[in-house]
């Protein structure tokens, strides 16, 4: 009999997302937990869409050592003339040298509310 197991280690890893609602001219609040394997500078993405393709994003750049739990705000602006609504957010980190073309982990969603 042959087992075969298939494994994947992430350097980085997020556990949670959460997001708080916000205003029109204002801010959404992300919190983002992150565990690294490796120690380096690393970057987060907060972003995402409402139902009628309307777009949102914030970014953190951080530095993180192996071993370590880090909860990283982000802070993601929301434009006067955004659309209220729902919204669907997402948390992507990538390496600070290769951002924005390789992430390492992505999660979510975090649902939020734009007033």
């Amino acid at each position: 009999m042959l087992l075969k197991i298939n494994s994947q280690v992430k350097t980085v890893e997020i556990s949670s997302l959460e997001v708080s609602d916000g205003k029109r001219g204002g801010n959404i609040t992300a919190w983002v937990n992150i565990t690294s394997a490796e120690s380096g500078w690393y970057v987060v993405v907060v972003s995402g869409v409402s139902n009628s393709g309307e777009a949102l994003a914030g970014i953190s750049t951080f530095h993180l050592n192996a071993g370590e739990v880090l909860k990283v705000p982000v802070l993601v602006h929301i434009p006067q003339l955004a659309q209220t609504g729902s919204y669907k957010l997402y948390a992507g980190v990538y390496r600070f040298s290769s951002y924005p073309n390789a992430p390492i982990h992505i999660y979510g969603p975090a649902s939020c509310e734009v007033s």
